[in-house]
């Protein structure tokens, strides 16, 4: 009897390494895709604060007495920019916390995918609740039909005090 070597590979060798290659090549893929997902959350979210961050200093620098220009609610209509633009055009203090507020609603649109904001009085005299609502996808919908899919919202609130 003569000893036969094989020289090389069975095809079900070749078919065991491609299905470990897809297996890996599926895993990496599922963890770019979840990477990807979770880079565009902490981006809303970081726009989301400093949206916030920017309506508190408008509201710190603010000449208003009563800062209750500034509320607003999510059902409430952006208010239009007042013409306070130009030479010799004097805006009031009210008119320059719509301007603030309308500017700021506008941007919160603008920045974050379905983006809404708010200005509630907070729970005790001087405090403020600013908030951002906004999108961030979509999820399987177990409570619905097959294949039904329902929208994740998002909301950041920043508590200011003002004494």
């Amino acid at each position: 009897m003569s000893i036969v070597r094989s020289r090389g590979s069975s095809l079900i060798e070749a078919l065991v390494a491609l299905f470990v290659l897809a297996v890996g090549l599926l895993g990496i893929l599922a963890m770019q895709i979840t990477s990807v997902k979770t880079s565009r959350h902490a981006a809303s979210y970081s726009k989301a604060e400093a949206l916030l961050v920017d309506m508190y200093e408008s509201m710190q620098m603010s000449p208003v007495d009563n800062l209750n220009s500034f509320l607003i609610t999510y059902a409430a209509n952006t208010p239009a920019l007042p013409d306070c633009n130009g030479k010799n055009k004097n805006c009031s203090e009210v008119q320059m916390a719509t301007w603030s507020v309308s500017s700021w609603r506008s941007a919160v649109a603008a920045s974050l995918p379905g983006g809404e904001g708010q200005i509630q009085a907070g729970a005790s005299a001087g405090e403020y609740d600013i908030s951002v609502r906004f999108n961030l996808g979509f999820e399987p919908d177990a409570a619905g039909a097959a294949g039904a899919v329902k929208q994740i919202t998002e909301e950041v609130k920043l508590v200011v005090s003002f004494q």
